[in-house]
């Protein structure tokens, strides 16, 4: 179901060593240190998520404070993972150890996530902290199927409590994901889903805040959208149970875990085609 995504280099430096006392050299036995100074790499690996930083006590506030801690904590994540963890695919339902996990970790390198919404104010849900269930869907591109990771806040801690794949169509947003999976990867199908005009919001970073407005002819996505990255390979979308009911208007927020992205993209649907209508950042 999934391939092998993390490991932990062990290094071994080897060193030989001839120490003379008394006028005698002494001889080292090369393959006794080898053996020595390979077990203890190994037991330092072992006390490695020992010695990470301690997680802030508001971790488990806001769900995004505790999801950026499980993600760049290894320990941290093992800790907030229900083992035997239970994982479904289709009709094949199967347990994952804490050995196995790695095959399993769709988190470690991802950097950028997205959220799908649809009015503004459905947005705020990521700031609500009696939320209690949160799905995190790791769409694969290649072939339209997502791993669900879903995270239950139990006892005041979020813990990661199943992991079911599906495909990108029966998820909450599932016709648009797959209209988004397809934007994405297909630069022909994109350019014919740009709206025309397409209007780009600017907000600049001044001490007296502006935004700018501008419209572009659909032709101008050619080299605009060198200034809006999107998701290759993988999309990350976080579901915090907002609505995804069959309105015709669709939000994707596109932000890196550290804030440093921000950007909002809007979607409107004429018939039956999805067009971006609207780029914010």
């Amino acid at each position: 179901m999934c391939k092998h995504f993390y490991h932990i280099p062990l290094v071994a430096v080897l060193s030989v060593l001839m120490l003379s006392c008394g006028g005698r050299k002494q001889i080292v036995d090369v393959d006794d240190l080898y053996r020595r100074d390979s077990l203890e790499s190994a037991q330092d690996s072992l006390q490695l998520f020992e010695n990470e930083e301690e997680p802030p006590v508001a971790v488990d506030g806001l769900f995004d404070d505790f999801f950026f801690t499980f993600v760049t904590n290894q320990g941290f994540q093992i800790q907030r993972i229900h083992f035997p963890l239970p994982c479904t695919d289709g009709e094949t339902a199967r347990t994952v150890s804490k050995e196995d996990w790695d095959d399993f970790n769709r988190f470690i390198y991802q950097e950028h996530f997205m959220v799908v919404f649809e009015d503004d104010d459905d947005i705020e849900v990521k700031n609500d902290t009696s939320v209690s269930r949160v799905s995190v869907e790791w769409i694969d591109l290649n072939d339209d199927s997502a791993n669900v990771y879903t995270f239950r806040k139990e006892k005041s801690m979020w813990m990661l409590s199943t992991v079911n794949k599906t495909d990108v169509k029966e998820l909450p947003n599932g016709e648009f994901l797959d209209f988004f999976c397809r934007f994405v990867c297909d630069s022909v199908f994109q350019a014919h889903s740009i709206d025309n005009p397409l209007r780009v919001i600017t907000s600049e970073d001044t001490e007296e805040e502006s935004v700018l407005k501008s419209k572009h002819d659909a032709s101008d996505w050619t080299w605009l959208k060198q200034d809006y990255p999107l998701p290759k390979g993988v999309l990350m979308n976080i579901d915090y149970g907002q609505p995804s009911s069959g309105v015709r208007l669709k939000q994707v927020l596109l932000q890196s875990l550290n804030d440093n992205m921000f950007f909002k993209f809007k979607f409107h649907k004429y018939r039956q085609d999805w067009k971006l209508i609207e780029i914010e950042n």
